[in-house]
C-alpha cells in the first residue's frame, strides 16, 4: 500500500518536527497563551502520536523554504564531507611522501613510525577517552564548518535559528550527533591512513631506499627486543620480521650496502605496522561507530513531553477519546438502512487512519461518481460534517475506510450506525499496513462490526476489494 509522502528521511522528518515545535510555541508566546504540559507516560498510542506530528509537520511545510533549507543543508554536509575526505587524502598522501619523498634515500625506521603511527595512535586515545562522548575534534571542526556554509538566498533569520535550534535538539536524541561526528572523524583519518599506505607502496616500488635505526641511549639489545616486539603482530599476518642481524646491522653508520632482501623486510615490517597499528585499529573503530550511529538513527524518537508537543498531542487525544461518563443504559445499536437511493453515487470516508496509509486513495479522485470526503475523520465536528453532507444527499453506497490498529470504541461503532442511516448499502475497508503489529486487530473489528449487524461480505482487508465493492453495480 502507497504511504503518504513524508521528509526523504528519519532525520529530515524529525528535524521539520521540532522546527514547527519551535513555531508553535513561539506563536503561543506572541498571543499570550498558557500552554498545558501533560504527564503523557502512561500513553498507549505514542508511536501513532509521533506518525501524527511528522506527517503534521510535513503538510505545514511541505512547500515552505524551511524544508527547502533542511534540504539544502543535507546536501551541503554531503559535499562538505566529500572535501574533508579529499582533504584527508592529500594530507595523507603529503605524510608519505615528507618520509620517503626526500633527496636522501635512506630511511629512519623510528622516527618515522612515531610520525606516521604516533600521532594516529594519540588521536584515537584521546577520542577513546573522551572524543567519544563529542565526537572528536575532526567531526566538531567539520561539523562547524556545515554549520556556517552560505545559507540559502532570501532565507529568514528567524526562521533559520529555529531551524538550527530543531536540528541541536535532533542532533542530541540518543547520541546521534556525537556518532555522526565520530564517523567523520575517523572515515577521515581512515581516508589518510590508507592514502599514506598506498602512497608509501608506490614510493617504495619505484625508489630504492635504505632503513636505519638511530639512538643515543638505548642499548643494542633493547632495540633488537622493541623491533621484534613490534614486528610480532604484523608477522601473524605474513609480514616479514627483520632478523637481529638485520636489526643489529641497521644501528651501523653506513646503509648504503644494504642488500635488497634486507630493504624488503623492512619495507614489509613497516608497511605491516601501518597496516596493523593503525588502519585495522581506525577502520574498526569507525565500523563500531556505524553501527552505534545506525542504531542511533533507528532509535530516533520525538519526545511528547517536550513543550510544544504535549499540547498538540493532548488536543488530538482529546478529539478523539470518550470523555463522558458510560450511560446507564444505551439505545439499540444496529445498523439502519435508508430509503432506496436510485442511480450511482457513492460516498468515501477515511476514520482516524493513522500514519502508513495514504489517504485519498490513488486515483478516487479522478473518478466522477464518488462522492470524497477529503479530510480523514478524526474529530466529533468532523464526524457531523460527513452527517450533515450524506442528511442532504443520501447515498447508494458508502465504503467507511479504518485503521486495524486502532480498535473500535463505543463512539465509533454508534457513528458508523449513524452513517448507515444514509447509504442503501454501507461496507468498511479495515486495512492493516503492519500485519505483524496489528496481528489480531481484524478479528476485533469483524467481531465488533459483527455485533451492530454488519454482514461478513461488507467487511473487505484490502483497498482493492473495498474500491471495486464501491464501483460495482451489483
Amino acid at each position: 500500500m502507497t504511504t503518504r509522502q513524508t521528509p526523504a528521511s528519519r532525520f529530515e522528518a524529525h528535524w521539520l518536527a521540532h522546527t514547527l515545535r519551535l513555531q508553535d510555541l513561539e506563536s503561543q508566546q506572541s498571543s499570550k497563551l498558557t500552554p498545558v504540559f501533560p504527564a503523557l507516560a502512561d500513553t498507549s498510542d505514542a508511536e501513532q502520536a509521533q506518525g501524527w506530528l511528522i506527517q503534521r509537520a510535513y503538510e505545514r511545510h511541505k512547500d515552505s523554504e524551511s524544508l527547502q533549507w533542511i534540504r539544502h543543508w543535507v546536501q551541503s554536509a554531503r559535499f562538505l564531507f566529500l572535501l574533508v575526505l579529499v582533504l584527508a587524502i592529500v594530507s595523507g598522501v603529503s605524510a608519505a611522501i615528507g618520509f620517503f619523498g626526500g633527496q636522501q634515500r635512506s630511511v629512519n625506521v623510528i622516527w618515522t613510525l612515531i610520525g606516521l603511527i604516533g600521532v594516529h595512535g594519540l588521536t584515537l586515545l584521546m577520542w577513546l577517552f573522551a572524543g567519544r562522548l563529542t565526537g572528536g575534534w575532526l567531526g566538531r571542526a567539520s561539523f562547524w564548518l556545515m554549520s556556517h556554509w552560505p545559507k540559502p538566498a532570501q532565507s529568514n533569520s528567524s526562521q533559520t535559528a529555529k531551524l538550527s535550534t530543531a536540528l541541536g535538539t535532533v542532533m542530541t536524541n540518543n547520541g546521534l550527533g556525537k556518532w555522526s561526528l565520530s564517523c567523520i572523524t575517523h572515515s577521515a583519518w581512515l581516508v589518510a591512513l590508507l592514502a599514506t599506505f598506498l602512497t608509501i607502496l608506490v614510493v617504495l616500488s619505484v625508489r630504492s631506499y635504505s632503513f636505519v635505526l638511530e639512538t643515543t641511549i638505548l642499548s643494542e639489545s633493547v632495540i633488537v627486543e622493541l623491533v621484534k616486539g613490534f614486528s610480532y603482530l604484523p608477522s601473524q599476518l605474513g609480514f616479514t620480521v627483520p632478523s637481529d642481524q638485520m636489526i643489529t646491522a641497521a644501528l651501523g653508520p653506513d646503509q648504503s650496502g644494504q642488500s635488497d632482501e634486507v630493504r624488503r623486510a623492512w619495507a614489509s615490517s613497516l608497511g605491516g605496522g601501518l597496516l596493523v597499528y593503525a588502519i585495522i585499529p581506525r577502520f574498526l573503530v569507525l565500523i563500531w561507530s556505524l553501527l552505534r550511529l545506525r542504531r542511533a538513527h533507528a532509535s530516533l524518537r520525538l519526545d511528547l513531553k517536550l513543550p510544544g508537543f504535549a499540547e498538540l498531542f493532548a488536543a488530538k487525544l482529546a478529539a478523539n477519546q470518550v470523555v463522558d461518563a458510560a450511560p446507564t443504559s444505551l439505545r439499540k445499536m444496529q445498523l439502519q438502512q435508508a430509503v432506496d437511493v436510485k442511480g450511482d453515487k457513492a460516498a468515501l470516508v477515511g476514520l482516524e487512519l493513522g500514519p502508513g496509509l495514504l489517504w485519498p486513495p490513488q486515483g478516487v479522485r479522478e473518478l466522477n461518481t464518488i462522492l470524497l470526503f477529503d479530510d480523514v475523520v478524526t474529530t466529533g465536528a468532523q464526524q457531523r460534517a460527513v452527517l450533515q453532507v450524506l442528511r442532504a444527499s443520501p447515498v447508494r453506497r458508502i465504503l467507511v475506510m479504518c485503521d486495524a490498529r486502532l480498535s473500535p470504541d463505543r463512539g465509533s461503532l454508534q457513528w458508523l450506525i449513524d452513517v448507515s442511516e444514509y447509504a442503501s448499502n454501507m461496507a468498511l475497508c479495515v486495512l492493516n499496513p503492519d500485519r505483524q503489529e496489528t496481528a489480531g486487530r481484524q478479528e476485533i473489528w469483524a467481531h465488533s462490526l459483527e455485533s451492530i449487524g454488519l454482514s461478513s461480505k461488507c467487511l473487505f482487508y484490502t483497498q482493492a476489494d473495498g474500491l471495486r465493492w464501491l464501483q460495482s453495480n451489483e
